[in-house]
């Protein structure tokens, strides 16, 4: 019983919130926050959907019909198993980040960056802000082989990089007690 209530409730919603609404400095300028995405959202992330720099390195290569990308959207929202954050950058929605839960403790992450905020160290910040979200959590990313500026993200970010599958461990959990 103490290990599920443990998993229900293991005392950092405090700091999450306050990590949320605070959220962390970009090296190159501003702050970057994640905020859940909404149903308004899915125009906007369906526009960045279609810029080829955006399609360039997906697992789905191909743009979406927009019927497809709202039943993904509307699946998204509702998957339990599934967070999916709105990147702001100084309050501007900036690109997409989206955790889906593997196991317990275990998130798949899925990060882009709107195409008019490409190298401003955003989803450098996104994935920092995660992690202090979410310290006890191992982050996974997969990325495809050409992908270059992915394999230097992750790899800034602190993901070991095992053929293309990157892994940020969880933190202690006393480590994070007493920062």
């Amino acid at each position: 019983m103490s290990c599920v209530a443990h998993n229900l409730c293991d005392g950092l919603g405090v700091m999450r919130v306050a990590r949320m609404l605070s959220g962390i400095w970009v090296p190159k300028g501003g702050r970057v926050t994640l905020t859940p995405a909404a149903p308004a959202d899915s125009d906007l992330m369906y526009n960045w959907q279609l810029h080829p720099e955006t399609r360039r390195f997906a697992k789905q290569p191909n743009i979406p019909a927009r019927e497809e990308h709202d039943v993904w959207f509307l699946g998204r929202m509702a998957n339990a198993d599934s967070m999916l954050y709105m990147i702001e950058h100084e309050g501007q929605p900036s690109g997409v980040l989206r955790l889906d839960a593997e196991e317990v403790g275990v998130w798949l992450v899925s990060i882009y960056v709107a195409p008019d905020c490409h190298g401003r160290g955003i989803a450098g910040a996104a994935l920092a802000l995660a992690h202090s979200i979410w310290p006890q959590h191992e982050f996974k990313a997969e990325v495809l082989e050409d992908n270059v500026v992915s394999h230097k993200l992750f790899a800034r970010a602190g993901y070991k990089d095992t053929n293309g599958l990157y892994r940020y461990p969880p933190r202690d959990a006393m480590e994070i007690r007493t920062r």
